[in-house]
């Protein structure tokens, strides 16, 4: 669905600029994968909304999430944890003007279509000079929001019913994520447990120095609420599942979209 829609953005919308412009042409690709998905009922509003928590989790517990969008574009190509960046903040911002702009009887799709119909005249245009263009016609002057939260890296905090009535974004406060080793390839194409940390929720369920991971039965990095499963194997060659939650000390804050069970059945489809 995201590549895809690639052939609307920046495809029909403008020139693209590299990764300075990345908010838009990933992070609104992002947003519209979800949102079509769900449009065309390939996904359910559980589904739907599940993504849209990963994605909200990532960014709230992101190192990066601060980080000055030059300096992201600058090491998008070598930082795995900024390279995120920009899909994430694209994608709340389209949220965010969504939201704005159905408050004002208006739809960011009917933006985008009207921007594809300007690039048809100005097709040397660049991407996000049109969108800026379009939305300004559209009654929403983002300039202030993208100083604010591209250029300057503020954090973004979305309303609580930006998703209205899908459901309601609620602040989850949840212990930080801390896997409690390193994990080091070998040469047999697996992963060895390495650098394990003394009093570790990962050493107190039994991981060791040399253990061999065969598979990751289940846990997602950065995720402190769900629990790690591994298959490993000990340095003497038992096999055996050791589970843990990958939790530290400290504390991480991020928004969570919760469904409205009065919502209805297309609730979610922003149509």
């Amino acid at each position: 669905a995201h590549e895809l829609f690639h052939a609307w953005n920046p495809g029909r919308l403008g020139e693209p600029i590299g990764p300075s412009g990345y908010w838009l042409s990933e992070g609104f690709t992002d947003f519209y994968a979800r949102r079509l998905l769900r449009r065309a009922g390939l996904i359910s509003s559980a589904a739907f909304a599940g993504l849209w928590n990963e994605s909200l989790r990532a960014y709230g517990v992101s190192p990066a999430r601060t980080m000055p969008g030059a300096r992201a574009a600058e090491v998008f190509w070598t930082d795995p944890i900024a390279e995120k960046i920009p899909y994430q903040r694209g994608a709340m911002l389209a949220a965010l003007w969504d939201w704005r702009l159905r408050q004002r009887g208006l739809t960011l799709d009917a933006v985008l279509r009207a921007q594809a119909e300007t690039f048809r005249k100005r097709p040397n245009a660049s991407l996000t000079e049109l969108f800026v263009a379009e939305m300004i016609k559209a009654g929403l002057d983002i300039r202030e929001d993208l100083a604010r939260h591209v250029d300057e890296g503020a954090t973004i905090e979305l309303p609580q019913d930006v998703f209205a009535p899908c459901g309601k974004l609620e602040t989850v406060t949840a212990p930080s994520f801390e896997l409690g080793f390193e994990p080091e390839p070998t040469s047999d194409g697996f992963l060895k447990v390495s650098r394990i940390k003394p009093g570790s929720a990962a050493e107190r369920a039994g991981l060791r120095d040399g253990m061999t991971i065969v598979r990751k039965i289940s846990g997602a990095n950065g995720d402190s609420t769900r629990p790690y499963e591994l298959l490993i194997r000990s340095t003497d060659g038992a096999i055996r599942t050791v589970r843990f939650l990958p939790q530290g000390d400290g504390a991480v804050r991020y928004q969570s979209l919760t469904l409205d069970p009065e919502g209805g059945t297309n609730a979610c489809d922003f149509r």
